[in-house]
């Protein structure tokens, strides 16, 4: 199981991307605004306020096994670089 300490707009970003949704369809399955999605890609260091970060909370439970697998790989790949 993934946890998340604290989410960054990085890491909302890198769960997008191993998603492989678009920012729309990202922010469609959390409830936000688009906009919202598009402060976090534009600032990594972003965090987001404590209701955000519940959502992204559940969003990283309940995506498939697959999504999960690249999030874990495209985090670790950043923490490395």
């Amino acid at each position: 199981m993934d946890v998340v300490a604290i989410w960054t707009g990085g890491l909302a970003s890198t769960l997008r991307i191993a998603w492989r949704l678009t920012i729309e369809e990202f922010a469609d399955k959390l409830g936000v605004n688009p906009r919202t999605v598009s402060k976090w890609e534009a600032d990594h260091a972003f965090t987001p306020p404590l209701a955000m970060q519940q959502i992204l909370d559940a969003a990283l439970d309940q995506v498939p096994v697959d999504v999960r697998a690249r999030f874990h790989l495209l985090r670790d790949a950043s923490t490395v670089s």
